[in-house]
Order: C-alpha cells, then structure tokens, then sequence
C-alpha cells in the first residue's frame, strides 16, 4: 500500500509476504541440508528469481500487458530469440558484460586480500599498487558511470519535437 493503491502492489506485497514466510518456515531448513558452495549459488539463483519476477509484479498494473511480459520472458511470445538489436546491444556492451561478471564473483575480493597479505609483509612494490588501487579505483568506477550515464541520456532526435 505504500507504493500506491493499485492491485499489482498489493500483489507484489502478498508475493514477498508468501515466500518470505516459506523461507522462514521450509526452505532455510531445506537450503541448510545443502552443501555449503551449491547451497550458496543455489540460495542466489533462488534470490535473484523470486526478486526478478516480484520485480514484474512491481511494473505492471494492467493484467493483460503483466500476461504479456511473463509470456515474452519464457519465449512464448513469438519472438526470435535474439535480435539483430540484441545482438548489436550485447556487441557494445561486451567488456562492461565481462566487467560485471568478473565483479560479481568473489575473484575481485580474492585478489584484494592476496595484495593486502603481501603488501603487509613488506613488499613496498605492492604495498604501492595496492594503495594506488585503492585510491585510483573508485575515482575511475565513479568517471566511467559518468561516463555511461551521460552517454545514455545524450537523444538527438529530441528538438525534432519542437
């Protein structure tokens, strides 16, 4: 009811009540019994699902385009799988794609411990990289976000409405 007092957000309030309450009550039990790397990526996927298709709830409050959305997201639609849009959208985006993979895994956090351990042994060449890191890293994350949003938000088409 916060967001509004269309049914689409009742619903998406029911449907994290529902599996919230089926965490507390069955899955943390059955995710426990779980090997504890396949349960940490199964516990993810898990999450990413439940929040991915809440998410729709969220957007639309016309039933039949909620229909719409489900059935294009399992390819039930018509559509091709891809398109040459896709394709050329996945083509420029390669190395942000790559980018955000390899920061969503432990690999960058890896690496930053392994740095600290050597730095703090006295190693004054990756002492310096990784005080570098630590400075410069933030700065050039912050510039290229920049970067993105302005570069997303540039439309030539816009003063042919006037």
């Amino acid at each position: 009811m916060w967001h509004g007092a269309s049914v689409n957000f009742v619903l998406w309030g029911v449907y994290f009540f529902v599996f919230l309450a089926l965490e507390k009550i069955i899955l943390l039990k059955a995710f426990d019994t779980i090997p504890h790397i396949a349960g940490r990526i199964i516990r993810r996927i898990y999450t990413l699902a439940v929040v991915f298709f809440g998410w729709v709830l969220f957007r639309f409050s016309d039933f039949s385009m909620l229909g719409a959305c489900f059935k294009t997201m399992f390819g039930m639609n018509g559509n091709a799988f891809t398109s040459v849009e896709t394709n050329t959208m996945i083509v420029n985006n390669i190395f942000f794609l790559i980018a955000a993979v390899v920061a969503s895994t432990p690999l960058c956090r890896f690496v930053s411990g392994k740095m600290k351990n050597v730095a703090e042994n006295g190693h004054i060449t990756v002492t310096y990289i990784y005080n570098a890191l630590n400075v410069v890293l933030p700065i050039v994350l912050l510039f290229l976000s920049t970067i993105a949003l302005i570069g997303n938000s540039y439309n030539p088409f816009i003063y042919f409405r006037f």
